[in-house]
């Protein structure tokens, strides 16, 4: 399964590719700063279909549904796909560069897939139990040991929260190496699979950090509400990704 969900990250990363030379329409959801494109709506019903022909009785999850549709999906019962179709639109409008295609699957209630594709740098990270953590579809091996702790390395953290220090989480990590703001969930835990940050701190919803955490676990890294409550992968909610050393520091200290 995991070479046939690569095949299809790859074949959106075509398609947002060739849009993104032709234009593409670009329209506001809640706020100014809280963008969609045609392109995110292409790419999601492209995914959701591939999907629901080659397992039709699996629920699906995703960032660009319906309101009110994926409240009404049972995360615990079955196997859920979660889909993000560009994660980081703003950068991808902005920028053309810095976004994500990313989907991870549970099953019943437990993540079992992660897939995050950095489509502009064509770095495809997969993995989860019993795959372990594949690169372009090679298996993987850092080069450094992991999972970093918060004092041994970068933080990449959500501006808002960060920059008015919200839940502490400025303070909290004052003692880390410094701070790093990209703008895309995706594009920061392939950073934490590299090696190049250690930790992750944002507010985020269950298809910006269940992909890539579901991959990291593989190297040794957990992920968990900073308030210590339990994640229900249906709300947005307030998301450390980092070691377990350091996550129970963060949420203790």
């Amino acid at each position: 399964m995991i070479e046939l969900v690569e095949s299809w990250a790859r074949e959106a990363g075509e398609i947002i590719k060739q849009r993104a030379s032709e234009g593409f329409d670009v329209s506001e959801k809640t706020a100014r700063d809280d963008l969609v494109t045609n392109v995110d709506k292409e790419i999601q019903a492209f995914l959701f279909a591939k999907i629901k022909e080659t397992y039709p009785d699996d629920s699906i999850m995703g960032e660009e549904a319906e309101e009110g549709e994926n409240a009404k999906i049972d995360m615990k019962k079955g196997r859920v796909w979660v889909v993000d179709p560009i994660d980081g639109t703003i950068n991808f409008v902005l920028q053309n560069r810095d976004y994500a295609v990313m989907i991870a699957t549970l099953t019943n209630g437990v993540p079992t897939l992660g897939l995050v594709y950095d489509v502009v740098e064509n770095e495809l990270f997969s993995g989860g139990p019993g795959y372990g953590v594949r690169l372009n579809g090679e298996q993987y091996e850092p080069t450094k040991k992991l999972p970093l702790n918060i004092e041994d390395g970068l933080v990449g953290h959500h501006a808002y929260m960060f920059s008015r220090d919200i839940d502490q989480v400025m303070t909290k990590t004052k003692h880390s190496l410094g701070t790093r703001i990209i703008g895309s969930a995706g594009i920061v835990l392939n950073k934490m699979i590299k090696g190049e940050l250690a930790a992750y701190i944002s507010n985020l919803s269950p298809w910006d950090y269940l992909p890539g955490s579901t991959i990291l676990h593989e190297l040794g890294y957990d992920f968990a509400k900073i308030d210590g409550g339990e994640l229900d992968f249906h709300e947005r909610a307030k998301v450390i990704i980092a070691s377990p050393k350091s996550i129970e520091e963060f949420i203790n200290g």
